[in-house]
């Protein structure tokens, strides 16, 4: 499958057109761009990766500066059908300026430096098509990791509380569930950030964007590991290297990341606007010379019809804030859970169990290889005019694989 990627080398120079102009990019800017956030600057403009420029716009925010973690507005009352999906009720110009990407880079914002007309022409021209990004395959577990086996079966939110606890944290799709939270984790955890990222690439974790937002601004340096288990002898398995803010690995890593979130997010009028762009990447900057894909695996995205979403179960792993009744509070620790999925627009709906904590958790499920694919990133639960309460995440559809492709290295 032909993938939209934009790679910048070392050897060549690259054109860049976005926004109304096109212009050349000089490998040495980008390397030099690279260096300078490495080294903690905030310059006023840079180039990433993948050759696009960003310009500074504002401070963001400081993830351990927050009160309490993430907030999302709940949706309710929704009486209509589904809206028609944002790649096909918006114009090209909406779509570039809804998609173009904002980030986050040593304590200031940024935003691209015009309407994001690559990723717009990207999502129009895939319109009606299957898009896969596939899943990866990790190593075995680090030396002298706890491997404690199994799950262990939760009881009673919809209905029950069907969450499983899985303490096989180092295989699998748990291996590749992100912890992302603050320093407040160890010292104050109940007004920690909480969140919960997915790794899709080497170097790519896929999430929410109110996972990465607050208050209308993007936030910076959240800490953030893989697998984490509270109840193991070491429970950050997946230890890196020098940027560990604790080299003894009893802390999850700080920062070293490139966010990206949808400028449509940060503008959203209400909650429904904000679903349509709730979405967000966590790209591992190269200067760490840190590839978890490679050592955890990752899972596959894609855009699938509505029928290969709904045949079959899907699942939902996080870190969740509250665990099920009659447990004790074990967080940071993975719980996780599976049931029917229902296709509805640009969302996918479901009444797995989940709290907060798990917010930007992938949705997946399996294709007839036995392959994980996400169809969706876990949002927030709504409540229909008659009371009846679901949870819902934001569908992989054209706008957010392509989106997704444009801020990463896949």
């Amino acid at each position: 499958m032909h993938r939209h990627t934009f790679a910048i080398t070392m050897a060549s120079a690259a054109l860049l057109v976005m926004g109304c102009t096109a212009e050349v990019i000089n490998p040495e800017e980008q390397q030099r761009s690279e260096d300078s956030i490495a080294a903690g600057e905030a310059p006023l403009s840079f180039v990433n990766s993948k050759g696009l420029r960003f310009v500074r716009r504002g401070p963001a925010k400081n993830a351990d500066s927050l009160a309490a973690g993430p907030k999302v507005r709940g949706a309710s009352r929704r009486d209509a059908a589904p809206r028609v999906p944002v790649a096909e009720r918006m114009t090209r110009e909406q779509l570039a300026e809804a998609l173009r990407p904002v980030t986050a880079i040593n304590g200031y914002e940024y935003i691209l430096d015009g309407p994001a007309y690559q990723i717009a022409d990207a999502v129009i021209a895939a319109r009606g098509k299957e898009l896969r990004s596939p899943p990866g395959s990790g190593k075995a577990a680090p030396p002298g990791v706890d491997l404690t086996p199994g799950t262990l079966q939760s009881q009673a939110i919809i209905g029950t509380d069907d969450r499983d606890r899985m303490r096989d944290n180092t295989s699998g799709a748990a291996a590749a569930t992100v912890l992302i939270t603050d320093s407040k984790w160890n010292t104050d955890p109940s007004n920690a950030a909480k969140c919960t990222g997915t790794v899709i690439g080497p170097t790519t974790i896929l999430t929410a964007a109110h996972c990465l937002v607050s208050g209308g601004a993007m936030v910076w340096g959240f800490k953030w590991s893989p697998g984490v288990d509270s109840q193991d002898s070491n429970p950050f398995p997946y230890q890196a290297s020098y940027f560990y803010p604790d080299p003894s690995g009893v802390a999850p890593m700080g920062g070293c990341y490139e966010p990206a979130v949808p400028s449509g997010y940060l503008t959203a009028a209400d909650e429904w606007e904000e679903l349509d762009f709730d979405y967000g990447v966590m790209e591992i900057m190269p200067a760490c010379g840190y590839q978890p894909g490679n050592q955890v695996g990752w899972l596959g995205i894609g855009v699938f019809s509505d029928s290969f979403i709904e045949q079959a179960s899907g699942y939902l792993n996080g870190y969740p804030s509250i665990t099920p009744f009659g447990y004790p509070n074990t967080w940071p620790q993975i719980w996780g859970e599976h049931g029917p999925l229902e296709a509805a627009g640009d969302l996918v709906e479901y009444d797995i169990d989940t709290t907060s904590g798990q917010s930007g958790a992938g949705v997946y499920r399996f294709d007839s290889a036995s392959n994980r694919y996400i169809v969706a990133i876990h949002s927030r639960p709504y409540t229909n005019w008659l009371g009846t309460t679901w949870n819902m995440g934001r569908r992989i559809t054209t706008d957010v694989h392509n989106f997704i492709i444009w801020n990463s290295s896949l």
